[in-house]
């Protein structure tokens, strides 16, 4: 059960977030709302497109990838990224289903991982992307 919790957060860390995609399948079905999405149609500078190729060579520097393994991640990634895309672009999906397709995307893109690196880097990777998230039962600063 926690291997499968472990893969599971770090199938969903692998996700860009979600909130463009869900503002977008709502303002399919809600005309007030399209106002909103069209005037945040270009990400924010945090929230902007990976690119697989920078991803992949900072991968190739924090995990100690062999040439091979970064030459077989990118395209992991960058299939990815064109999936995540697709997503975000089809309007006609409620937020649930956007959910459940980002949450298969990143079980995919797990699995593919799994079948490039050994087990070492997998788990710092997974000890990486532990790193990013926020912490739960914290109070926001100055609380």
């Amino acid at each position: 059960m926690n291997r499968s919790f472990a893969s599971l957060a770090l199938a969903l860390t692998l996700v860009l977030p979600l909130a463009e995609s869900v503002a977008r399948a709502q303002a399919a079905t809600d005309p007030a709302a399209q106002n909103t999405v069209q005037n945040q149609a270009k990400p924010a500078p945090n929230h902007r497109m990976h690119d697989p190729h920078k991803m992949a060579i900072k991968l190739s520097r924090r995990l100690n990838l062999t040439p091979d393994q970064t030459a077989k991640v990118e395209p992991v990634l960058a299939e990815r990224q064109q999936k995540i895309q697709a997503v975000k672009a089809n309007t006609a999906l409620t937020p649930d289903q956007v959910h459940q397709q980002m949450h298969e995307i990143g079980k995919t893109t797990h699995a593919e991982l799994a079948g490039v690196l050994t087990p070492d880097q997998m788990q710092q990777m997974k000890s990486m992307h532990k790193s990013h998230e926020p912490k739960q039962n914290t109070p926001p600063p100055g609380a």
